[in-house]
């Protein structure tokens, strides 16, 4: 999806923003305030194994759920944590691929520094902002380009090492499988090189899951996504979109057991990675 996040509630800046955003062809969130993130459905991750509670959680939840391209951040608005949440972002394996535009006042020169420490990818005045802000969007998205995907690539069978993972990863072997995947995923050069990532993510999630570790299954489901849900919905034979519905399956299942019940997981729900053809 295209999607911009704005952290802000200025109404010149937003105007401008979601303007320059239309005709690039993305459309932009606004979040004017904590309640903005906090009070949504998503889950709260201070059951997924990252360190955050509160808004903080919401929003990486948030992240990963809408994967937006940008992060734009005004840092003159007092009404959100801006330091925080950059910082979190920035640390996070599940977000810190997206770019992050802050902007404030050039006579705040200690608030412009503090965007800059805190991790944010570009920090600029208010002036350039307003002036430069169709170059700096197109600069900090081309960091983020969705995966170009070659057709005849991702229509191919599974190489060797993968299909050798995969068989591991069905037979429930899935720290053994780690190994294969990765070494099909270091040989490679293609972007078809994320679809190994994302079954072997999925599979470290489940191995985690055998080792009663509910924190550490947690944060490998949410950090999958990123590539997961990247993915072609066939790829390589692989059935990608029944593999997002199974992992989900297995996060809603984890999470409705909580901490003090991951040795009654059904293992059941580590089903087995379903090969098909590619349609035209």
């Amino acid at each position: 999806m295209n999607l911009l996040f704005y952290f802000g509630n200025d109404f010149f800046f937003s105007t401008q923003l979601v303007e320059t955003a239309k005709v690039l062809g993305y459309q932009v969130r606004l979040v004017g305030s904590i309640a903005d993130i906090s009070n949504t459905s998503f889950v709260d991750l201070t059951q997924r194994g990252e360190a955050l509670h509160g808004q903080t959680a919401d929003l990486v939840r948030c992240l990963v759920d809408a994967q937006p391209r940008l992060l734009v951040f005004d840092l003159n608005n007092r009404d959100l944590p801006w330091i925080d949440w950059i910082s979190v972002v920035k640390s996070n394996a599940s977000t810190r691929r997206i770019p992050i535009l802050a902007f404030g006042s050039h006579i705040a020169a200690d608030v412009l520094t503090a965007g800059q420490q805190a991790g944010a990818d570009k920090v600029v005045s208010n002036g350039q902002f307003a002036k430069q802000l169709p170059v700096l969007m197109q600069s900090l998205l081309s960091q983020n380009e969705p995966i170009q995907w070659d057709a005849d690539i991702a229509s191919q069978v599974l190489p060797d090492l993968a299909q050798s993972g995969i068989a591991y990863f069905n037979a429930g072997a899935f720290y053994r499988a780690h190994d294969d995947l990765e070494a099909a995923w270091v040989a490679e050069p293609s972007a078809v090189r994320e679809l190994y990532r994302a079954i072997l993510q999925v599979g470290i999630a489940y191995y985690q899951i055998q080792r009663g570790n509910y924190n550490g299954a947690l944060k490998m489901f949410l950090r999958v996504k990123q590539w997961l849900n990247r993915l072609p919905d066939v790829c390589q034979t692989v059935d990608v979109a029944q593999l997002r519905l199974d992992a989900a399956a297995a996060e809603a299942r984890l999470l409705q057991l909580g901490a003090s019940q991951v040795a009654v997981f059904p293992v059941a729900l580590f089903r087995p990675i379903q090969l098909r053809v590619a349609s035209g």
